[in-house]
């Protein structure tokens, strides 16, 4: 049997797109005993029984997820909408310098369903926000930024929200500062 570089057969190569094209279909038979290969392999994991997703791994070796450009868009938008979200907690007359982020709010759940729609076409997995690489852990990573360049803890004085928005944590106001 012939192998391309990564070790795979044509039929496991085969395998490996159709349970990136179709994640949520049950395996069986011949097409299980393969996708299990390839979880041996470490190039899908298990959802449930029959069912499998690809790892980081399976998507290095189809040469699909994220370009670095995509990715670059993602994290602008979603850290622009956290700033958002920021700022209406400060509207909504709540202290920043106490409260992180409320998952109640529309502008969060615009930022987490972003995340969520990178999940759902397959792009990234979910997974848990203690492990790199994954959706979850990516969300944390830019709330973690956001606080960083909002002085959370700090002076709460963020350059982002004041020109955007004409006000930040620490109070400061285009008009106090003219």
């Amino acid at each position: 049997m012939k192998r391309d570089k990564n070790g795979l057969t044509m039929v496991m190569r085969e395998c490996l797109e159709r349970i990136y094209r179709t994640p949520e279909v049950v395996l069986k038979g011949p097409n299980l005993a393969i996708a299990n290969k390839l979880w041996k392999m470490g190039l899908v994991e298990k959802q449930s029984k029959g069912i499998f997703r690809l790892t980081e791994e399976g998507r290095r070796v189809l040469d699909v997820g994220l370009s670095k450009e995509l990715q670059a868009k993602i994290e602008a938008e979603v850290v622009m909408i956290l700033h958002a979200h920021r700022d209406c907690l400060r509207n909504q007359k709540q202290d920043t310098s106490k409260v992180t982020f409320d998952v109640r709010d529309g502008y969060y759940g615009e930022a987490f369903g972003v995340m969520r729609a990178m999940v759902l076409l397959g792009y990234i997995s979910w997974g848990a926000s203690n492990i790199p690489g994954n959706a979850n852990s990516w969300m944390h990573e830019l709330e973690s930024r956001v606080l960083r360049e909002e002085n959370y803890n700090g002076s709460n004085e963020c350059d982002h929200c004041f020109n955007r928005y004409g006000h930040d944590g620490a109070g400061r106001t285009r008009s106090t500062q003219r």
